[in-house]
């Protein structure tokens, strides 16, 4: 009787290790699939009452994993399992002790209950690794397809920049013709106006009418310089005939003269800037002090254009109420996002550095290198 106990005893460890060590190798995502197959169908004859005279066999998707000595002679004890895209799986151990075929004989039932224990902890496991990789499919495809559509955009918004910037010195281009329209067609007609006004009041200063023609001579006067105004407005001359420094100095006294702002203004000379940066950095420093005149409530504004560390540097300084700068980029301002826009494929950029109260230092950097004469 306890030789008996004892044997069933030992029979219940071996079934037990085999569970333990398949449930170990089963969790054991470093392992490859036929890996762990093999090791799991190695184990199984150690756990059967006659494991020398056993042999085991798992079969999955038409693939054996076969344990030594494998045999299709003996008793056949048998479980499958599946998973749910109806991959086939099938334990199978066969067993020839001596004389003995009754399978009731080679197999005890806690073999049996072993064996199915052992498939549905395999079907468990396929099922498992089918899924993650359905899912690492699922994430593959999910990153192709971000990737592509990042391409996409990146692409499209490369296009739209290249528009932009396209746009911006188109317009540039129309706003010095129309100048160059009105300086040539308007503002010669208007000079000779006022020429043959001048003589038809020396005519009439005889007859005592002149004065007569003060109120009209007046007029064109007016016209003429509000045409002057609208042509250097429209495309400062001096910004394509001189160059962004000197544009810069009459920008500074033009802001001084019709808005009252005092603007003190430090320049250096940068031969061979681009047009393209020229009119990007000069319209970029008339928004901004735009906006000190507008918005910032300032009283003087420092101006400066210098190179530094392979940079041209514009700045922007003055002292009015100041903001918060993360305020003013969540409110998505488009004055400012426009300059970063343009710094930004231009290969340069927009700090900003304010606090309420203190007014503002806005610092425009482009490299040189990117601005070929």
């Amino acid at each position: 009787m306890a030789q008996t106990l004892e044997y069933r005893l030992q029979e219940r460890i071996k079934e037990l290790r085999a569970l333990h060590r398949t449930a170990l190798l089963l969790q054991d995502d470093g392992q490859s699939p036929a890996l762990i197959l093999q090791t799991v169908v190695d184990l199984l004859p150690e756990a059967m009452q006659y494991p020398l005279e056993t042999s085991a066999r798992i079969v999955l998707d038409g693939t054996r994993w076969c344990s030594t000595g494998d045999r299709d002679e003996g008793a056949l004890l048998a479980a499958g399992f599946g998973t749910q895209t109806r991959r086939a799986g099938r334990i199978e151990i066969r067993s020839w002790h001596g004389e003995a075929t009754d399978w009731d004989t080679l197999f005890l039932d806690e073999e049996r209950e072993l064996v199915q224990s052992l498939a549905q902890m395999l079907g468990s496991w396929a099922q498992r690794r089918e899924a993650e990789a359905a899912l690492q499919d699922g994430v593959a495809w999910l990153e192709d397809t971000v990737r592509e559509r990042t391409r996409e955009l990146q692409e499209a918004n490369a296009r739209l920049r290249g528009l932009a910037r396209e746009l911006c010195l188109t317009e540039a281009r129309e706003r010095r013709q129309i100048a160059s329209d009105l300086h040539d067609e308007l503002g010669q007609t208007l000079a000779l106006l006022r020429l043959k006004l001048g003589q038809a009041r020396g005519n009439l200063v005889f007859s005592g009418l002149d004065h007569e023609l003060v109120p009209l001579q007046a007029l064109v006067d007016r016209a003429i310089r509000t045409t002057r105004h609208l042509t250097t407005t429209l495309s400062p001359p001096v910004l394509y005939e001189l160059g962004l420094a000197p544009a810069c100095d009459w920008l500074a006294e033009e802001f001084q003269q019709r808005h009252g702002l005092a603007v003190s203004c430090r320049t250096t000379p940068v031969p061979g800037v681009s047009e393209e940066v020229r009119v990007s950095l000069f319209k970029a420093a008339q928004e901004l002090l735009t906006n000190c005149w507008k918005h910032a409530r300032a009283t003087h504004v420092e101006l400066s254009l210098a190179t530094h560390a392979g940079n041209l540097l514009l700045s922007v300084r003055d002292d009015g109420q100041g903001f918060d700068p993360d305020h003013i980029q969540r409110q998505d301002a488009f004055g400012l996002f426009s300059i970063r826009t343009r710094l930004r494929d231009l290969g340069g950029d927009l700090e900003l550095e304010s606090r309420p109260g203190h007014g503002c230092l806005a610092t425009l950097r482009v490299p040189l290198e990117e601005t070929p004469a």
